[in-house]
């Protein structure tokens, strides 16, 4: 137990003359009764046997006799058994208090420290309360809140009962997620005036974003009560519906996508020609470098179900597909087309994936298992399935700050006869932590550690190991509108010699993109994003360079 210097003085004041304050006592701990004395002299006296404790004196009437009881307080309840019989060697008739007595103990202390302030300050010039709070408001309008939430922390303490203090003082807490300490400084102002429509919105909406819904809604009916700006009453009314949809046990998401990408080098070609080969004179002639263009449709299903307030099952599917055109060899152009360029046929990429999820939340920490299927299919020919299974925690501390780690095992089975040899399992592990900011946005980093072991070890195939670091960022300008901006550095391992340049390959790629979107609607959302990619490799024939661009509207409902 800490050690705190004893603090024992009578203060007389009209409303709480019986109290006696002692610096804290905490409402959770426990409490030991040492001794009733008719008069405070003999109560003090007892008190200041026991410097290194925390003592409260209570002064109390019982059949028109006064007298003082010396508490013992701010007791560890492991503790509890073992002082008490330390204090019964000295004073036999000591007992340990009920629960419900400590709680009384504790309010009456903070009354009459609230007492103190009041008189205290009451006397005080006003001056230098008008400078600190236009101080902190000027903060709080430049959104400089932290710097806001000092100076009204320091205001609040000498004047609870200010209106003003405490709204931006529940206000600044809120914009930084600070939301617990925003409901104690809302309802302050609640005490203060029950009827106040605007503390009460304050309140509401925190409690919404703390996930009490019961007390939000209690909040926002009390509003539509009364008379309201059209716009405030349609915003409350908004709000009890999404409380309403978070309610319910089942929910249904769909999303409709359409897209387009363009690839300056859709088949990752060197930019060097030839390369000579160590078994033979000849040479290897890369691939031409051919721009690309897609067009992506997506469609989406998710449909959830919530068993209780920490389990959910969710059911995913998803279908897209892209329509890949591939520029033709000029010089087998057709001269009569005016555009120069001819247009292979559409080369559909196929892919239909099925999740099947189960969540299992709790206070601060969340648990997730995913079983996976996916089936891809090219030019409308079956070209491989992945089957696999993941786990995920997720945990947040630190305000918002999220740390995220996860495993996944798949195998991937090729269709085609000439590619089974490349079947193979796949094991991933990755951490991950996201750190909301202030004035920055939101930044995301990941590490991914992969092993991929090939099912048929032939000399053509070689089992790799891959690890992935990704950071990104996404900053808010608008409600409406943000940027994305990552950067993604890759280093592919092959445990074998390469066949044909009988030496280890080992790829570093590195991805930066940049993105923007827009939100039209609730409902609707455009976002274009532009993508370097560059891969060195240490046989240079692999080596390439590309730039894509990506442009996609999608509608939810």
């Amino acid at each position: 137990m800490k050690k705190i210097t004893l603090i024992l003085f009578l203060i007389i004041t009209s409303s709480f003359s019986q109290v006696v304050e002692t610096k804290n006592i905490n409402s959770n701990l426990k409490g030991v009764v040492l001794a009733t004395y008719f008069t405070y002299k003999e109560a003090s006296l007892l008190a200041s046997k026991f410097q290194d404790k925390d003592i409260y004196i209570k002064e109390t009437t019982k059949d028109d006799k006064k007298y003082f009881v010396v508490f013992m307080v701010n007791i560890e309840k492991e503790n509890q058994y073992k002082i008490l019989n330390q204090i019964k060697s000295t004073i036999p008739s000591a007992y340990i208090t009920s629960d419900a007595r400590v709680k009384q103990l504790s309010q009456d202390n903070q009354n009459i420290k609230a007492e103190k302030r009041d008189y205290r300050f009451k006397r005080k010039s006003t001056s230098s309360l008008n400078q600190l709070y236009t101080q902190g408001y000027n903060f709080y309008k430049r959104k400089e809140y932290q710097k806001a939430i000092g100076i009204f922390d320091m205001l609040v303490d000498k004047y609870p009962t200010n209106t003003n203090i405490n709204f931006y003082l529940g206000k600044s807490l809120y914009e930084l997620k600070r939301y617990d300490e925003a409901v104690a400084a809302f309802s302050r102002l609640e005490i203060l005036n029950e009827n106040n429509l605007r503390v009460k919105l304050e309140l509401a909406q925190t409690y919404l974003m703390l996930g009490l819904y019961d007390d939000a809604i209690k909040n926002f009916t009390f509003v539509l009560k009364h008379k309201i700006p059209d716009n405030v009453k349609k915003n409350v009314l908004k709000r009890l519906d999404y409380i309403k949809s978070k309610e319910k046990r089942y929910s249904f998401y769909h999303m409709v996508k359409l897209g387009y990408t363009y690839d300056d080098n859709i088949n990752n070609t060197t930019s060097v020609k030839t390369f000579n080969t160590p078994d033979y004179e000849g040479l290897i002639i890369t691939d031409k470098k051919y721009a690309d263009s897609s067009f992506l449709t997506q469609i989406n299903g998710h449909y959830r179900y919530k068993s209780d307030d920490t389990k959910d099952y969710s059911l995913n599917l998803n279908y897209t597909q892209q329509n890949y055109y591939k520029d033709k060899d000029r010089e087998n152009r057709d001269d009569t087309n005016a555009s120069g360029i001819e247009k292979e046929d559409k080369k559909n990429i196929q892919i239909l994936s099925l999740d099947l999820g189960l969540s299992k939340r709790y206070l601060n920490n969340n648990h997730s298992f995913l079983v996976n299927l996916t089936s891809i299919r090219l030019a409308n020919k079956s070209y491989m399935d992945i089957f696999g299974t993941m786990y995920s925690y997720e945990k947040k501390y630190l305000s918002d700050i999220k740390f995220l780690a996860f495993a996944n095992i798949s195998k991937k089975n090729y269709k085609q006869s000439d590619s089974k040899d490349e079947n193979s399992y796949s094991i991933k592990v990755g951490v991950g932590e996201t750190i909301p900011t202030q004035d920055l946005g939101i930044f995301n980093s990941t590490y991914i550690y992969e092993r991929d072991i090939k099912e048929n070890d032939t000399i053509d195939n070689t089992d790799k190991k891959i690890d992935n670091i990704i950071l990104s960022n996404r900053y808010n300008f608008s409600p409406v509108l943000y940027s994305n901006i990552s950067y993604a550095f890759i280093v592919t391992s092959e445990l074998d010699n390469d066949p044909t340049f009988k030496k280890k390959r080992t790829d570093k790629t590195s991805r930066y993109s940049f993105g923007l979107g827009y939100y039209l609607n609730q409902n609707t959302e455009i976002y274009t994003n532009i993508e370097n990619i560059h891969n060195n490799s240490t046989i240079d024939i692999f080596g390439y360079k590309k730039y894509k661009f990506n442009s996609n509207i999608s509608y939810s409902f």
